[in-house]
């Protein structure tokens, strides 16, 4: 996009754009906002056309300039205060394990099977590396998640069955 050609309705407008990204310090979304187009348009005249671009770690400074030291403080409290809510901390650790984990690979069987296999592979003189990346590959995920699981470090609810 090295030659970006704004319309003649955006072209109107790249004053407007220019003035509240430059002086106002305000973020692509915000100015996209209110000039009332959308934001690949507004970024492209930014990037391309008046050919000046913030980081978004400089549009967050930005914003936290703004802040009063009441909406700092704010801000800090809650996060202190979530972090030392134990029942929060409690619910936090519980709901996404295993098969409630909406990104899970495997299923519990899996997991016994898994580590029923890493024993028998063990006690034939496999090398536990070597057993991770065979039953890595046989459930197609990745070898940290087996030792994770024979570690029991990755679904410990599940004990196994003796």
């Amino acid at each position: 996009m090295k030659n970006y050609k704004p319309s003649s309705r955006v072209l109107k407008l790249v004053p407007e754009i220019k003035k509240l990204y430059l002086e106002d310090q305000l973020s692509v979304a915000q100015v996209s906002r209110i000039i009332g187009i959308d934001y690949g348009t507004t970024s492209n005249v930014i990037n391309h056309y008046l050919k000046c671009s913030r980081t978004r770690s400089e549009n967050q400074k930005n914003v936290y300039k703004k802040l009063s030291k009441d909406q700092i403080n704010a801000i800090k409290a809650g996060r202190e205060s979530i972090m030392d809510d134990k029942e929060y901390l409690r619910k936090l650790s519980t709901t996404k394990h295993g098969i409630l984990n909406p990104q899970h690979k495997l299923k519990e069987s899996d997991v016994m099977e898994i580590r029923k296999l890493y024993k028998y592979y063990l006690e034939k003189g496999y090398k536990k590396t070597e057993t991770q990346h065979l039953l890595a590959d046989k459930f197609s995920v990745k070898r940290p998640t087996i030792s994770d699981i024979v570690l029991y470090k990755a679904w410990k609810y599940l004990k196994e069955e003796s």
